[in-house]
């Protein structure tokens, strides 16, 4: 085994560095793309900016230096984009009269895809349609206004309707079209965030059944 230009007597890294990254205290470095791929070197930020050229370092230099994401900055150069030369199928386009309320509200089924429209839930290609309502949230905070989104769970099961920047959000059971569950996420602060889906175990929302008093599951999904 040869001795690597970083001075060590070790296993050569794929990654190369320029030598001012060579030392017990780094300047600020940046990641290089070699136009292979995704591969990149690690250089200093001028040497990055000046396409010098790295030498070979030995894998303990290089995982020191790229394992340090605080004196990194960023990226330079660009990756390699590859062609297949062989034929690929060419894409279809389907008519679709299903229109989503906004960019949010279209959310992948198991099966295919579920839309939030103004007549409700829908099933694209599908004839299923189940109503939906919520109490209506209006004005704005921070320039973000209330709007609609939609989340399914996993399973395909159910969906949730919930307003983005707001409070309020049901459940629906897609089996038969019935609210299984009303979320409140309460008046603190409501319209900070975008609603997160209620199906995570860290969302945070206050659930119950449709009829009973408020119950606090803010900490569990809401299909457990």
């Amino acid at each position: 085994m040869e001795t690597l230009p970083c001075g060590h007597v070790a296993h050569a890294s794929p990654i190369r560095l320029c030598e001012h990254l060579i030392t017990e205290d780094p300047p600020q470095w940046a990641r290089r793309l070699t136009g292979t791929a995704v591969e990149y070197d690690a250089l200093c930020v001028p040497c990055a900016d000046a396409e010098a050229t790295p030498m070979v370092a030995c894998v303990g230099c290089v995982e020191k230096i790229d394992r340090d994401l605080w004196t990194s900055a960023g990226w330079r150069g660009t990756p390699e984009i590859r062609h297949r030369d062989e034929p690929q199928s060419a894409p279809d386009s389907l008519p679709c009269e299903v229109i989503p309320l906004n960019d949010h509200c279209l959310a992948a089924l198991p099966s295919g895809w579920l839309a939030l429209t103004a007549d409700g839930l829908v099933t694209i290609g599908g004839d299923k349609i189940h109503a939906v309502s919520l109490p209506a949230e209006e004005g704005e905070f921070n320039g973000r206004t209330a709007a609609p989104a939609l989340h399914v769970s996993p399973d395909g099961r159910f969906a949730a309707v919930v307003t983005d920047y707001g409070r309020h959000g049901v459940v629906i059971d897609l089996a038969d079209g019935s609210v299984a569950l009303e979320l409140d996420r309460g008046t603190y602060p409501p319209r900070r965030p975008r609603s997160r889906s209620p199906f995570w175990g860290t969302a945070r929302w206050s659930r119950r059944r449709p009829g009973t008093a408020s119950t606090d599951g803010s900490r569990r999904p809401a299909n457990a």
